[in-house]
């Protein structure tokens, strides 16, 4: 059974697997949301768009190439159809599927499929009108060239298989001055026995603060504008294979907040120096890292706190990682924070 099928972690996936230690598998180019607040913020009561890019290592085209789909708590480990929302607006275990034909090293297959959030999936987020959300895909073909298998239980593996993949990142307004900034998501044991886990967070290097993907999740932010030549580009159009953030970027041009903060637009750059204070709470304490016991299938939550004392425009990024007991990565969050003025 040949596997030439995969989702992309990272723009320079190939397909192969696993993927090395230590590498970040959750921020995946290859899933986002349209219709929503942003990339990977979805909006309640409104049609939002899942998309998912596919893509093939073979010259030849593939038929019945399914692609499942499942939105799930906003976890930092355990995705799939055991994480599945509770309300059920996005499926069950099964998720949700819809199926491509001609997908090749040559042409990448999109699947695009249809999800209105409800209220009570709102379970992690400190603001009314929005949730965060995390979003885990599966490929397989079943008839024909088969390859890959449908999923209906327990938690996929990203890391290790190629057609599985998850898309997990956070946005955060943190005001200057010393503010603090807040996002809660949950950490889960999705074993069948209690298990000790580490929590930990840490502040990523400043060109990974404004990386390709970075870059897209900040300018699809409604506070986020892109500039060039001193006047602000809009989307024109919606590219059926790729985000329209990421063809405006490659187009080149400086992003900036908006005016909505009644001056000219101020540019974002890395910040200077790192951050004034960083700290993970959770029911097993506090620190930017410690140990948690979770019961089997318990989801626990889990605060993260930051305050800057950084400009306007200063864009931080940051990773929260929940680790088993041999170090190994069960997930993690991608969190980026932009100081806006007070």
């Amino acid at each position: 059974m040949a596997n030439d099928l995969f989702v992309k972690y990272a723009l320079s996936d190939t397909g192969k697997r696993p993927v090395p230690q230590g590498i970040h598998f959750w921020v995946t180019p290859s899933i986002w949301l349209t219709g929503g607040i942003d990339l990977s913020t979805a909006k309640v009561g409104v049609r939002n768009t899942i998309n998912v890019r596919v893509d093939s290592m073979s010259v030849e085209p593939k038929a019945n190439v399914t692609v499942q789909v499942w939105v799930c708590d906003y976890t930092v480990g355990g995705i799939g159809p055991a994480a599945v929302l509770t309300s059920g607006s996005a499926g069950g275990n099964m998720g949700n599927a819809v199926t491509l034909n001609g997908v090749s090293a040559g042409a990448p297959g999109t699947a695009q499929i249809a999800w209105t959030p409800v209220p009570a999936d709102l379970i992690n987020s400190n603001d009314p009108n929005s949730g965060h959300v995390c979003i885990a895909a599966n490929v397989y073909v079943e008839l024909g060239d088969v390859e890959g298998k449908p999923e209906s239980f327990g938690f996929l593996d990203p890391a290790g298989n190629q057609h599985h993949a998850q898309r997990n990142i956070g946005l955060l307004r943190v005001p200057g001055g010393g503010e603090e900034g807040s996002l809660t998501l949950r950490a889960l044991n999705p074993g069948e026995e209690e298990q000790v886990f580490t929590l930990m967070v840490r502040e990523l290097p400043p060109e990974e603060a404004f990386g390709p993907l970075e870059r897209e999740q900040l300018l699809s932010s409604e506070v986020v504008r892109l500039m060039r030549d001193g006047h602000e580009i809009r989307p024109d159009g919606e590219p059926p294979d790729e985000p329209i953030e990421r063809r405006m970027l490659r187009e080149g041009g400086e992003l900036a907040l908006s005016g909505e903060f009644g001056r000219e637009p101020i540019p974002l750059r890395p910040a200077d120096g790192p951050v004034r204070h960083l700290d993970l709470i959770s029911p097993g304490g506090s620190g930017p890292q410690h140990r948690i016991v979770i019961g089997p299938g318990e989801r626990v939550p889990v605060t993260l706190l930051t305050a800057t004392d950084g400009r306007p425009g200063e864009v931080r990024a940051f990773d929260v990682n929940q680790l088993d007991r041999r170090g190994g990565f069960l997930g993690g969050n991608r969190v980026l924070t932009v100081v806006v003025p007070r």
